[in-house]
């Protein structure tokens, strides 16, 4: 016990305490930007499903999604049936 420094432990401790009450304290969407991941997402859906995806998208009866209503549309016709 001789080796640990209580007074530095303290401040570290009361630091990350009132760091974490300052974040609590703050709304986060205000200073969140959002941004739609659609085109990683169709660039890892292509990847992945390169050759086989315009043949699956035919068979849904739909083209390569532009925006993400239609990539939405596609999964949820895939996952549960809906449009």
């Amino acid at each position: 016990m001789k080796w640990i420094n209580f007074d530095k432990l303290a401040r570290i401790t009361a630091f990350i305490a009132a760091l974490l009450r300052r974040i609590d304290e703050r709304p986060g969407e205000r200073w969140r930007v959002r941004i739609d991941p659609f085109a990683l997402e169709m660039r890892m859906i292509r990847k992945a499903a390169s050759p086989a995806l315009p043949i699956l998208l035919k068979a849904l009866g739909r083209e390569i999604p532009a925006s993400r209503e239609e990539l939405d549309a596609v999964f949820g016709r895939l996952v549960g049936g809906e449009e």
